[in-house]
């Protein structure tokens, strides 16, 4: 009997999973279809202003820059397009992987690099290795104005604190911010007694609470617990680059559900020295009834 239950409770579960990566393709593709239908309806007008600037360049003798070509020039931009989601496959690790190896290139011909990167992700990925970035472009891709939050893992052994982001239902952790043991637990991977983690096919991640907060304006924060979270087994990438191995540090994004009593958040504002917000990640936040 035990056994079955087990099986409906995954089932179950697999359904809702099911249910949200529909509702995101289909939100996807509606994306994609406006993207393309802006991107249709602006190209009459740039095509209108590369034939005026060739137009310029054939019949005048301007000295400027845009319409010269540099030969031995010292200084060069490199434009990184990464995405702001964690949902895009590894078409953002293959970028960083791409950008990097150019840059080397770069380097080693004394070139003066200067590094431009669109997108949460790779801009998350640069600044976590302290990299100078000559500027950045976030929150776009989908609707404007994304809220970035901190978020706090909390595990048995108490509140492990992480910088990542919180975007529309999804929680993106860097591998990098987890100890091993936390990382398995998160994926429902195995560890054996000399601390080393093994996957396999048959891992299934279990639910856990995250929790984070989010700066308001006047000093305040809002802080959340979201009570049912899944995090998916991240894709790694590993580079040869003469006798070592480079190693591209991969994501897990997770996503939340509502629990069987159809609660799915605890939500809180207030100041850091309130008496609910000192103790919020002590502990996942429960209803105490107070309120009737």
């Amino acid at each position: 009997m035990g056994s079955q239950l087990a099986l409906k409770s995954r089932i179950a579960s697999t359904s809702s999973l099911e249910k949200i990566f529909n509702a995101q393709e289909m939100i996807a593709s509606s994306h994609i279809a406006k993207a393309r239908d802006v991107a249709l309806n602006a190209k009459p007008y740039s095509d209108a202003i590369s034939d005026a600037v060739q137009a310029l360049v054939q019949h005048t003798h301007i000295d400027h820059p845009i319409v010269k070509k540099r030969e031995n020039g010292t200084r060069v931009a490199v434009l990184a397009l990464t995405s702001d989601r964690g949902m895009a496959g590894a078409y953002t690790s293959s970028i960083i992987r791409e950008t990097e190896s150019l840059l080397a290139r770069l380097d080693e011909q004394g070139k003066q690099t200067e590094l431009y990167v669109y997108g949460r992700r790779g801009v998350s990925y640069y600044k976590y290795r302290n990299r100078d970035i000559a500027g950045t472009w976030e929150g776009n891709t989908d609707k404007p104005g994304v809220e970035v939050a901190e978020a706090i893992l909390y595990a048995d052994d108490g509140a492990d604190e992480v910088v990542k982001e919180f975007v529309s239902g999804e929680i993106t952790l860097n591998v990098n911010d987890l100890l091993p043991a936390d990382l398995a637990a998160l994926l429902g991977q195995k560890q054996d007694t000399d601390k080393v983690v093994y996957g396999s096919d048959s891992d299934e991640a279990p639910y856990t609470a995250i929790g984070f907060r989010a700066k308001k304006a006047g000093g305040t924060y809002k802080y959340i617990w979201l009570y049912k979270v899944k995090f998916a087994i991240p894709d790694e990438n590993y580079t040869t680059k003469g006798d070592s191995i480079e190693f591209t540090t991969p994501e897990i994004v997770g996503q939340f559900i509502k629990r069987s009593d159809g609660l799915w958040k605890a939500e809180h504002v207030a100041e850091p020295t309130n008496s609910v917000a000192t103790a919020w990640f002590t502990s996942v936040r429960e209803p105490n009834n107070a309120g009737g």
